[in-house]
């Protein structure tokens, strides 16, 4: 019969340095102790030197902003010791919704919210995976106005330019080709409807065109 150190018996709790308590499962030989997160239920094979040392991490702990977690999956939050874009996007988006100094700098986001999917981080990197997201920034509500919530169906990746605007202006102005009065607001569904490129139409709504394919601001 195999001995147990005493510390590794099934049953026995040891705290962590970060995820709260984990307790023994079963303990097969000091490579691979079974055990579980008490907090969230989540199960791993471990080092006991790792259980000794608190060093074991739970990736379904609440770690970023009291609401997200790590979960398991092939999105790693970096690589060779940078954060990737998809973590850093996705901990932003947490930051704007659930960090509370962020809160008072930008009240803008109060009662804004993520949905329970990509509290998830492994949900939210495989959806913007999928998206045309490189130079881009993530925005919820030019698709809906007003929509305060962070989700596969409500978010887009736009245009640094595309998201200024629409943080600075709601409605926008132009003198079509024809001449007529043009009121905007959902600037970039505009544009798609009208094949028109919304960078240009941005630059003519801050004067930086003069004019673009005969649309001039009014």
């Amino acid at each position: 019969m195999r001995k147990i150190p005493s510390d590794m018996t099934p049953g026995t709790r040891h705290m962590t340095k970060q995820c709260g308590e984990l307790e023994i499962v079963e303990y097969f030989n000091k490579s691979n102790v079974s055990i579980f997160f008490v907090a969230t239920g989540s199960e791993k094979t471990v080092h006991s030197s790792s259980i000794r040392r608190g060093s074991v991490k739970d990736k379904y702990a609440l770690s970023v902003f009291g609401v997200g977690f790590i979960g398991e999956g092939e999105f790693k939050p970096s690589y060779k010791n940078k954060l990737t874009k998809l973590y850093s996007t996705w901990s932003d988006m947490l930051r704007r919704c659930y960090d509370p100094k962020r809160l008072l700098e930008k009240q803008t986001y109060i009662g804004c919210t993520v949905c329970e999917e990509w509290h998830n981080f492994q949900n939210f990197a495989e959806w913007m995976s999928k998206q045309d997201y490189k130079g881009k920034d993530l925005d919820k509500d030019i698709k809906f106005n007003g929509n305060k919530i962070y989700s596969p169906d409500n978010c887009v990746f736009v245009t640094h330019a595309e998201n200024v605007i629409e943080a600075r202006a709601k409605h926008y102005k132009f003198i079509s080709p024809e001449g007529k009065l043009v009121d905007i607001y959902n600037l970039t569904e505009f544009c798609r409807d009208k094949d028109l490129d919304t960078s240009a139409m941005v630059k003519v709504h801050f004067g930086n065109l003069k004019q673009y394919k005969g649309w001039r601001k009014a």
